[in-house]
């Protein structure tokens, strides 16, 4: 008799990525098959005192500020976007970042989503940094047209093992248990019970809010940081 997905990561061992078949192991990616959390993620009493009575982050704009809308691509957009179709990621950072710019005149919403490409093609590269700096700005504003998606890239950049380099918990602060939800699916379970533990974090990280013991809950109910969010209850004295 199978298991659920989440038993199945937790009991299978880390050559799974290789033998899954053989194993009747789900297939694990790198970027999900450890439940690394970094450091600054983790529930320690130093980072508890911490985060107890911090203040919430001054927002990057304004509230209430409306989604713009991508209407036709100039012709730099659009070759801008079919190299990155294509995956030649070298040449479409390239032309995504003279798009984002403005160099050829786009509107706002077509610039937004050359801003979100340009961070995927960094990363598609390995240049994990420079792509973690490019979703930062784009999570910090709640408006952005890919505001949305670039929460499942945050938590890819979380797995790396040298993330404490380049990703705080800040960069979850605008992102709540809604936005969690949408990957709440068999394909994705992985990412959702990480993507609970991270956005519970960030939310503590700004002296709490409603959401959060329900995020943690979530997340320790399977997955890779099931014990970090047992651990964090424990901290809080959640139940």
């Amino acid at each position: 008799m199978g298991h659920p997905p989440h038993r199945a990561l937790a009991s299978c061992p880390a050559l799974a990525v290789l033998f899954a078949p053989l194993l009747g192991c789900p297939p694990v990616t790198p970027e999900t098959e450890t439940g690394y959390v970094p450091p600054a993620f983790q529930c320690t009493a130093v980072n508890v005192a911490r985060w107890r009575g911090a203040a919430p982050l001054p927002p990057a704009e304004a509230p209430g500020q409306l989604r713009p809308a991508a209407g036709q691509m100039s012709e730099g957009a659009a070759k801008a976007k079919r190299l990155f179709d294509g995956e030649r990621w070298p040449e479409a950072g390239a032309a995504l970042e003279a798009v984002a710019r403005g160099d050829h005149g786009d509107d706002a919403g077509n610039r937004q989503l050359a801003e979100y490409h340009l961070a995927v093609a960094l990363y598609r590269q390995n240049r994990v940094r420079e792509s973690a700096e490019r979703f930062g700005a784009i999570a910090s504003r709640p408006s952005h047209l890919k505001h949305p998606e670039t929460l499942l890239w945050l938590g890819k950049l979380a797995s790396k093992p040298d993330s404490a380099a380049f990703l705080a918990p800040r960069d979850f602060t605008t992102y709540t248990a809604p936005d969690v939800e949408r990957f709440r699916n068999p394909h994705q379970m992985t990412f959702w019970y990480q993507l609970s533990y991270l956005v519970a974090i960030g939310g503590l990280s700004e002296g709490g809010r409603d959401d959060v013991a329900e995020l943690l809950r979530g997340s320790a109910r399977g997955g890779p940081f099931a014990d970090a969010a047992r651990s964090c209850l424990a901290a809080y004295g959640v139940r």
